[in-house]
């Protein structure tokens, strides 16, 4: 049996390695950096260098079709925003490999927030008020339906990047027009405008075939970096009734196949809870997973094996952290969140807050 585990930067994919090795699977870390977490596993048994993911996605296809036409492989799993970029190409991938990815369409439907938001109010799922205003006259004539303060973030954006905040109107205006010429330069579609929702995030993890859900994890962050909405650096598990049926009522409305994370806010002033974000690909609600008992690379095989996996209930107070992460979030500020970090960051890159997130996302997490 062997696996090509891809996006192998990242910190928590050498989860998915130990996890394949343990089942006996020889597995292949692929990434464009000559050391990175994945390869530097005691479990990793080949180590593939790409092009740039970011940079040159054709060449980086070609590259993994190479690999998998020279080798057999019996699986490729990808641990990042590459996955999207393989499920366009699964004709090429697939004619070599397995890949247990929904269509290319089903996950821009998840990760375009604006059809995401479509989704959610076909299916009754709440999410922020939001307008999607093609020009600055339609933000001027439609802002007015949101309550200030907003947020103004890219359609295609994450981990806090390309995301810009503003309590009055003269600013939205202002605002949406910075984002809007950043986003053109950027060839991605521009800002929405949402209304800002207060109180404490909740994220999810699962793996899904089919519209099942087979494995989920739900935990809060105790701390993110960046401090204001990024990615978990202290986590804890929780039990969530309430966002385990919302999470299967998505899974189950577009057939999901493979790893789906949420964000979640819980409203501090009403209680509800409002789906924020999703990201068609594993997180670090990995690592929380495997110590609560869930074995996404058993689940992955047993799928290649025609068996039927036994779905795992989710277990409560599990912590984790990411160390170079909560060390991230210290020098931002701590809990002051003075975003010293991000300042530095911004200076050396001779940037804005503006700075493309698909270009420095990949260019931090999967080329480091």
């Amino acid at each position: 049996m062997r696996v090509l585990v891809t996006g192998t930067s990242l910190f928590f994919s050498r989860v998915l390695i130990q996890g394949f090795a343990r089942h006996g699977a020889e597995v292949t870390a692929a990434d464009s950096s000559l050391i990175s977490t994945g390869k530097l596993s005691r479990f990793t048994s080949r180590r593939l260098r790409t092009p740039s993911v970011a940079k040159q996605p054709e060449a980086y296809v070609r590259a993994l079709v190479n690999e998998l036409e020279r080798r057999e492989y019996d699986l490729v799993v990808p641990s990042f925003e590459e996955a999207l970029l393989l499920s366009q190409h699964r004709g090429s991938i697939e004619a070599a490999s397995r890949l247990l990815l929904p269509p290319h369409a089903t996950m821009m439907t998840l990760h375009h927030k604006p059809s995401l938001y479509e989704l959610c109010d076909r299916i009754g799922v709440k999410a922020p008020a939001s307008i999607f205003p093609r020009s600055s006259q339609q933000l001027a004539a439609g802002v007015d339906r949101l309550r200030l303060p907003v947020i103004l973030k890219l359609p295609l954006g994450n981990n806090s990047l390309g995301v810009v905040y503003a309590s009055q109107v003269r600013e939205v205006l202002e605002r949406y027009g910075e984002l809007s010429q950043a986003a053109a330069r950027w060839e991605v579609p521009g800002p929405l405008v949402q209304e800002v929702v207060t109180g404490s995030p909740i994220y999810t993890l699962m793996y899904c075939y089919a519209g099942k859900k087979l494995g989920e994890v739900i935990y809060r962050p105790l701390r993110t970096y960046p401090a204001r909405g990024g990615t978990s650096a202290h986590r804890q598990t929780i039990v969530h009734p309430e966002i385990e049926q919302i999470t299967r009522r998505i899974a189950r409305s577009t057939g999901w196949t493979g790893f789906l994370g949420f964000d979640f806010i819980e409203d501090e002033r009403s209680g509800e809870l409002n789906l924020i974000d999703a990201n068609p690909r594993p997180n670090p609600g990995l690592t929380l997973g495997v110590l609560s008992g869930i074995d996404w690379a058993g689940i992955q095989l047993d799928l290649l094996s025609c068996k039927v996996p036994v779905p795992v209930p989710p277990v409560a107070d599990v912590r984790d952290r990411s160390w170079i992460l909560d060390f991230a979030w210290l020098l931002d500020g701590g809990p002051w969140d003075r975003g010293w970090g991000s300042r530095l960051v911004r200076s050396e890159e001779h940037t804005s807050e503006l700075q493309s997130p698909c270009n420095l996302v990949c260019r931090l997490l999967l080329e480091k």
